[in-house]
């Protein structure tokens, strides 16, 4: 009898020890995952709050993810509004009463903890109370949304079609209609990034480029009641960019562009009945666009670049004529001009100052500062701007459209997982992919897009936590880390879309070109695979048209004669779509556009038989992202079979491939192995399909007059 009474005692200490360990953070950490997912993919704040209570209630004793948990809520509070900041302060506050000792939250609770406060000071408005409601839901892949002047419509450009086109949705009867783009249909395929709705919201103007490269710098006009498109500028700029119309529709403000990443900065203000330029001898440092013409049309608001620091903005006001000229918003922060208000008594712009992106105002009277900026919407992250109606109605829009950064930590020898990946906590959530282990493990780079002004590259420390941001001022692709860990490479999406390979200097801060650009490259796009263990070679893949079909090949470059050598040649359509470089330098693994993918190994001497490793079926339109273990073993890809994405690992050497046991929702748009070989990081992002932008409007917003 006390033998079996022992054995059972036993058995309940081993059930305990069970709960207490594995099992219990195994279910603590899919709870987790769950909130995560209701918060982040699916968007309802409530429901993953009360996931991330669950957690906290059943296991408060399991500080990672209780504090994480913790965390979480407070950032559902914060999304959720002005009027649930108290309770995202008091989960912040847990976080660093309760759980101390977990040093990555605490740092950023107490950052958000301290922003929170600071905005709190910041927004005391005299009891006026900012009302926001959402308009309406539109799905699909469109961008760069703005409301006419009278409210009645939202315009916006649609690339999800054949051909690039500007639609108008009118509000009241949600009937849309595709406006007229080409002011001649012979001029072949063309795509817009802005436009700009005229004072009486007849007629657009927008940036238009064709597949001619020389005709890259167009502005059209676009007409609602379907007349034909009139070109109003064509010249010798690398980008011309439309700002703003005067109140009187007679003149456009037009942001004008030398060179490549909007250098070369010049205003300019457009004739619309004859197409004459008038450019403004003002220099500008930067991105000018957007600017402003200002309601009365006697003054220009305009963004230019600080110095010595070219990636911050300050705000300023110059009269048309060019007589005066005056700083309107000057901080150390980023400050990016909005709009004015209808009345001309405010301009509107976003500052990062307290430590978020937020809206702010300014009064202006007679051409001046009238009072300090103060802010009238905190907190504004992916919100994209979307125009001022008449009647003093600010539209937003905001999207479902996220990328986060996921750790996998791995066992070395088989690859499986030793516990559920775990979403990276960084300073911005939504925006970040496509993670780049250094070669020494300790920092981890990655892209952080947004629509303008562009991509920033981040570097952040594995180990003190800190990051360092490197505006591009271009939407980027595919970094990659220079072998003694001092340089980033990354291929740059330009105007064209032209897509080319630079390298930035994490000391310097400057980015340049990995190749030079040649008069002949026009219609080239090079996309950068990676660098030789020595550094001496770096190897891309180029696309380029002949003829009547499209040709893709892989090149090595010599980092020091510039000399390049041709290694392998395909027609694009059935050439590769992803590419990773071993980590001795020796192959290239490849998956090749065919409609049964191929991962297929290439030595990277350009001699010798490819090997196909491994054929299989993906979901149309969703990239294969490969990259190699440490030891150059094996490679890990992603699978997507149209209802998710699954981690899996081939051998180098050819046989089955392994299913790790990881599958998202979500496509997997990056992975990367690090150098420990006990961990990987990748990135998800909503599928395309899924894709679904609000439309909001804010009214009441505004600030007391003069």
């Amino acid at each position: 009898m006390k033998k079996k009474v022992f054995v059972l005692f036993i058995a309940a200490m081993a059930i305990t020890a069970l709960l207490s360990s594995g099992f219990i953070q195994q279910s603590a950490n899919q709870l987790y995952q769950s909130g995560i997912y209701k918060e982040d993919v699916e968007g309802k704040l409530e429901e993953a709050i009360a996931i991330y209570q669950e957690i906290i209630k059943k296991f408060s004793q399991e500080g990672p993810v209780a504090a994480k948990a913790w965390f979480h809520i407070g950032l559902c509070y914060e999304k959720l509004g002005q009027e649930k900041v108290k309770q995202a302060q008091e989960a912040f506050q847990k976080v660093l009463d309760t759980y101390p000792g977990e040093t990555d939250v605490v740092k950023v609770a107490r950052e958000k903890l301290t922003i929170l406060l600071k905005a709190q000071s910041a927004t005391r408005d005299g009891g006026r109370k900012v009302e926001s409601h959402r308009v309406l839901s539109i799905r699909g892949t469109y961008e760069w949304h703005q409301v006419s002047p009278d409210g009645r419509y939202i315009a916006y450009i649609d690339y999800g079609g054949m051909e690039t086109g500007v639609v108008v949705f009118e509000l009241a009867t949600g009937i849309t209609r595709r406006l007229k783009c080409k002011v001649d249909e012979r001029e072949g395929t063309g795509t817009s990034w802005s436009f700009v709705w005229s004072p009486n919201g007849k007629s657009i103007v927008c940036s238009w480029w064709r597949e001619d490269p020389s005709k890259w710098a167009d502005l059209r006009l676009l007409f609602l009641d379907d007349s034909a498109p009139k070109r109003i500028f064509q010249g010798d700029y690398y980008e011309v960019l439309p700002c703003s119309w005067s109140s009187d529709g007679r003149y456009i403000l037009a942001a004008f562009y030398k060179g490549k990443n909007r250098t070369g900065t010049r205003m300019g203000i457009i004739s619309t009945e004859d197409g004459l330029v008038r450019f403004l001898e003002t220099p500008v440092g930067g991105q000018l666009w957007p600017g402003g013409f200002s309601p009365d049309g006697r003054y220009v608001t305009y963004n230019s670049s600080h110095e010595p620091d070219p990636d911050k903005n300050d705000i300023f006001l110059l009269s048309v004529d060019e007589k005066t000229r005056v700083s309107l918003v000057t901080h150390p922060a980023n400050d990016a001009f909005l709009g004015w208000s209808p009345d001309g008594t405010h301009v509107l712009f976003t500052s990062d100052r307290l430590g978020t992106a937020d809206v702010w105002a300014v009064a202006v009277a007679d051409g001046r500062p009238a009072k300090e900026a103060e802010v009238i919407r905190r907190g504004i992250g992916q919100m994209q701007f979307a125009g001022i109606t008449r009647s003093g109605s600010l539209y937003f829009t905001t999207s479902n459209v996220s990328e986060d950064i996921y750790i996998l930590k791995i066992e070395q020898e088989s690859g499986k997982r030793v516990a559920p990946p775990e979403k990276m906590i960084l300073s911005e959530e939504g925006s970040n992919s496509v993670p780049q282990y250094s070669p020494d493990g300790r920092f981890l780079a990655y892209l952080r897009e947004s629509l303008n002004p562009g991509a920033t590259l981040c570097v952040l420390s594995l180990e003190t936590r800190e990051e360092r941001r490197f505006p591009l001022g271009t939407p980027a692709r595919l970094p990659r880390w220079s072998p003694d860990g001092r340089s980033v490479y990354f291929t740059s999406i330009l105007p064209g879309p032209r897509f080319r390979m630079f390298r930035m200097d994490l000391e310097t801060g400057r980015h340049s070109a990995a190749a030079p650009e040649r008069p002949d490259d026009l219609n080239l796009a090079n996309l950068f695979i990676g660098c030789s263990p020595d550094g001496k070679s770096i190897y891309y893949m180029s696309k380029e048209k002949e003829e009547d079909k499209e040709v893709c090949r892989i090149l090595a470059r010599n980092t020091e004669n510039g000399v390049e050598q041709e290694l392998f040649q395909a027609v694009c359509e059935f050439a590769w779509r992803s590419t990773s470089i071993s980590p001795d330098g020796t192959r290239l693994a490849t998956v090749s556009r065919e409609a049964q993918r191929a991962i297929t190994i290439l030595p990277t001497s350009g001699n010798g038989a490819s090997k196909v490793l491994y054929r299989f079926e993906q979901w149309v339109g969703s990239a294969v992202w490969l990259a190699w273990t440490p030891d150059g073993r094996s490679i890990i890809f992603a699978k997507n079979d149209g209802s998710g994405s699954s981690l899996w690992r081939i051998s180098a050497d050819g046989g089955d491939p392994q299913n790790l046991g990881i599958t998202t929702t979500n496509p997997v748009s990056g992975i990367c192995v690090h150098p420990d070989g006990k961990r990987l990081a990748f990135s998800t992002s909503v599928a395309f399909d899924n894709w679904e932008t609000e439309l909001w409007v804010m009214e009441n917003f505004l600030p007391p007059g003069k």
